[in-house]
């Protein structure tokens, strides 16, 4: 279904310090042909909204009945622009007021949502919700139950669209836990005081819902449906802003995004037949399914009616006026292989019915020789297009799988770096020159590996690409029951490209095995090095002992021969004495 954006127009209250400033309003409204005018410029919308309209006359104006598409299986966007201050969130409903008056936009289609599937007999639902922020170009998972910096989440294209592996989706029953979700991810965005908001977001928010409806009496039946509520931050001019440090980091990084989310929206508006780059922003790789891709998209444009705020003001107004020339094409989510088996079925009634109308005697059909061909390859083409869905679906679950450990391959290998640094300064003066020569081949070694891993995943990333836009272009084609060269050729290049993937996969596995065996011989090393370390005290601790009683042993000979010499002392006065004595006794006799 062919529809172009909607856009609302949605003017705020001056606010008190704009009053006490001296500040009037720079615009002219005329909400009968809703129009709004700025100066000489006039703008038409979908919906204009003056400053005394209601939360609630937004949202049963404007957006309920986007709502009410969920259940018929299309995707619904709701998109809140406008500079810093200007009621974005308020409008959106982020914040989630206890107020009835003040509720935005999202708890009143939460509330709406779960007030239809109550109440809904014929159909089943499952419900989970979702909470990203992008804030400096990282995309954080606000729902997991982690610190920020270990919430880090990346963008992936699939068939499917945009996928981020990984993200949190909590299966919520009720409008209550839902809103519990919007809360507790609420609480981790960035915020920050400018001069233009003493609370202004610093991050682009996307709330998402996801539902899976089943018929109940025809589980083949099915449908799904997401429903995205973006609140963007708001663009700034710094030196109203007043900002420094981070906080003027952020408005840089802030406009980037915006301007990069205004070139694509230019180029939709023009209806350019030129390539849209989506990939030159997260931002727009996020809405990329909402900016001209498969949805009914509405966007409510937030301003400032101050005179002050003109300039920003007149943008926010020519930005919407080109969001409002995109088309969308919204498609209904069906189950894949219960379309497929629907299409199966249609072109089974519809190749009956050429068969009668081609006549036959009686009740006897003549079946020209061609068809009873036509009917065995498409029977033959169902088997093999079981086998290749089977196939790519085990494939694509590998692929993840072999993604995450990916990453934590490259984790371990640049720990493995790290603490290989580590060993070599803590024991290079204390091992050998072979020990240290050892140490320095594994850590080359190992950047040899961290090099190879790295062109591996570069590799691995180009081929999945190129799969996905083949298959993209293939999901678009007509399908014809008859192969003709091209297509057999074109079967013949994806079997390659699946061996290719294959090799891929076994090469990442032997490389997982040899970092192993690199962690086993470091780990070996450092226990070397620790048991070296040990031996050497040891042998020191021995040499100590050895010392004490050498310096013992040298006091005791000291005393030994003090004492020796002492008796020899005594002996020889002893010996003189009796020389004297037998001297005088030789003089007498004589």
């Amino acid at each position: 279904m062919m529809d172009t954006v909607q856009v609302a127009l949605r003017i705020r209250p001056l606010l008190d310090f704009e009053s006490e400033k001296g500040c009037v309003s720079c615009l002219e409204t005329f909400s009968d042909i809703r129009q709004v005018k700025i100066s000489n410029n006039a703008f038409t919308f979908d919906y204009v909204f003056d400053q005394d309209v209601s939360q609630q006359d937004v949202y049963e104006s404007a957006v309920k009945k986007l709502v009410l598409q969920l259940f018929k299986g299309y995707n619904v966007t709701v998109l809140a622009y406008g500079q810093t201050g200007s009621g974005k969130t308020h409008s959106m409903g982020t914040n989630n007021s206890s107020r009835i008056e003040e509720k935005g936009i999202i708890p009143r289609a939460v509330e709406d949502i779960f007030e239809h599937v109550s109440s809904d007999v014929e159909w089943e639902y499952e419900i989970k919700t979702s909470f990203v922020e992008l804030y400096n170009e990282q995309l954080y998972d606000l729902l997991a139950n982690k610190p920020k910096e270990q919430c880090i989440v990346d963008i992936r294209e699939d068939s499917r669209g945009i996928v981020i592996p990984g993200l949190t989706e909590i299966a919520v029953s009720s409008a209550q836990s839902t809103l519990q979700c919007l809360d507790m991810g609420s609480c981790g965005r960035a915020v920050g005081s400018t001069a233009m908001n003493s609370k202004s977001s610093r991050s682009h928010a996307i709330f998402t819902i996801y539902l899976n409806i089943t018929k109940k009496s025809n589980s083949s039946e099915a449908m799904s449906a997401k429903f995205h509520l973006v609140d963007l931050a708001g663009s700034e001019r710094l030196k109203k802003t007043n900002s420094i440090g981070r906080d003027f980091k952020d408005g840089i990084d802030i406009n980037k995004g915006l301007f990069t989310l205004g070139k694509v929206i230019s180029a939709l508006g023009e209806g350019s037949q030129a390539f849209i780059n989506y990939r030159d922003s997260k931002l727009t790789r996020l809405l990329q399914d909402s900016l001209g891709g498969n949805a009914f998209t509405i966007m409510i444009a937030c301003i400032s009616p101050a005179d002050a705020n003109h300039y920003e003001t007149l943008s926010t107004l020519r930005y919407a006026e080109k969001a409002k020339k995109i088309k969308n094409k919204a498609i209904v989510n069906q189950d894949r292989k219960a379309a497929e088996i629907a299409k199966l079925k249609r072109e089974n009634e519809k190749l009956k019915l050429d068969l009668l109308a081609r006549g036959g005697i009686g009740n006897k059909t003549v079946c020209p020789p061609e068809h009873l061909l036509l009917s065995q390859k498409i029977k033959m083409f169902s088997k093999a297009l079981k086998d290749v869905l089977a196939q790519n679906a085990s494939l694509r679950e590998r692929t993840l799988i072999d993604e995450n450990a990916c990453n934590t391959l490259k984790q371990k290998i640049s720990m493995l770096n790290s603490e290989c640094n580590k060993v070599l300064d803590s024991v290079c003066d204390t091992l050998g020159e072979d020990q240290i020569k050892k140490l320095c081949q594994l850590k080359a070694h190992i950047l040899d590996i961290q090099a190879e891993q790295k062109r591996s995943e570069e590799e691995i990333n180009t081929q999945v690409i190129y799969f996905d836009t083949h298959q993209e272009i293939n999901t678009h084609q007509d399908f014809d029951p008859v192969l003709n060269e091209d297509d057999e050729h074109h079967l013949m290049r994806q079997n390659d490209y699946s061996k290719q993937l294959k090799e891929l996969t076994d090469n990442l596995a032997w490389k997982k095995q040899l970092v192993s065996t690199i962690l086993f011989s470091n780990s070996q090393m450092q226990l070397m090095s620790k048991n070296d370390l040990q031996q050497l005290q040891e042998q020191l601790a021995a040499l100590e002992v050895e010392k004490e009683e050498l310096e013992n042993q040298l006091k005791n000979v000291k005393f030994n021969n003090n004492s020796k010499i002492a008796g020899q002392r005594q002996n020889l006065q002893e010996l003189e004495q009796k020389n004297f004595k037998f001297n005088l006794s030789s003089d007498g006799t004589g």
